[in-house]
C-alpha cells in the first residue's frame, strides 16, 4: 500500500498482501461497506485509525506478526463482535477499540505488554477479558463503560490508573 493508494468507497472484501508490512493511518477509515478483511503474515504494525467507522466489519484476526496496534485502530467499527490478537502483540494503543458496541469477545495473548488509554472504552458487550501474567501497564479508562463480569488483575501491574472501570455496571 503505497502513498497514493487509494481504496474505494465501497470496498466490502479486501486482502492485504503478504508483502505488506505496514498498514498506513486512515488507509481504510469510514469504509462502511467493509465487511471482511484479510491480514496475512509479514505485516508488522497496523497504523492509527486504519479501520476507523468501519460499521460493516464483524471479525478481525491480527497475524502473529504484528507487534503494534495504533490508537483508534478499529474505533467505531460499531459492529465488530470478535478480535483474534494472536501471539507476537506487543502493544494497543489508545482507543483502539472505542466504542466497538458489539464487540463481545477478544481473545489477548501472553505477549501483550501494553494497553493504552480507553482502549476497551465504551464496549458494552464485552463481559470477559482474560489478561496476561506479563502485562506490564493499563491505560487510563481502559475498560470503562463496559460489561466486564470477570476480571483478573495480573501480578505484574503495580499501578492502577484513573477510570479503569469507570461507569461499569
Amino acid at each position: 500500500m503505497g502513498g497514493d493508494t487509494v481504496v474505494p468507497d465501497d470496498v466490502v472484501r479486501v486482502r492485504v498482501h503478504p508483502s505488506v508490512t505496514v498498514i498506513p493511518q486512515r488507509a481504510f477509515k469510514n469504509r462502511w461497506q467493509l465487511e471482511e478483511i484479510e491480514l496475512c503474515d509479514g505485516l508488522l504494525e497496523i497504523g492509527a485509525w486504519t479501520f476507523r467507522g468501519c460499521f460493516s466489519l464483524k471479525h478481525i484476526s491480527i497475524p502473529s506478526t504484528v507487534t503494534m496496534i495504533l490508537g483508534s485502530a478499529f474505533n467505531n467499527c460499531w459492529n465488530l463482535e470478535t478480535i483474534q490478537l494472536n501471539e507476537g502483540l506487543l502493544e494497543i494503543g489508545a482507543w483502539t477499540f472505542f466504542q466497538c458496541f458489539s464487540l463481545k469477545a477478544a481473545t489477548i495473548p501472553s505477549t501483550l505488554r501494553a494497553i493504552g488509554d480507553d482502549s476497551f472504552c465504551c464496549t458494552p458487550k464485552l463481559s470477559c477479558i482474560n489478561l496476561p501474567d506479563g502485562i506490564e501497564s493499563i491505560g487510563e479508562r481502559a475498560f470503562s463503560a463496559s460489561r466486564l463480569l470477570n476480571f483478573r488483575m495480573p501480578q505484574s501491574i503495580t499501578t492502577i490508573l484513573e477510570g479503569l472501570f469507570n461507569s461499569c455496571r
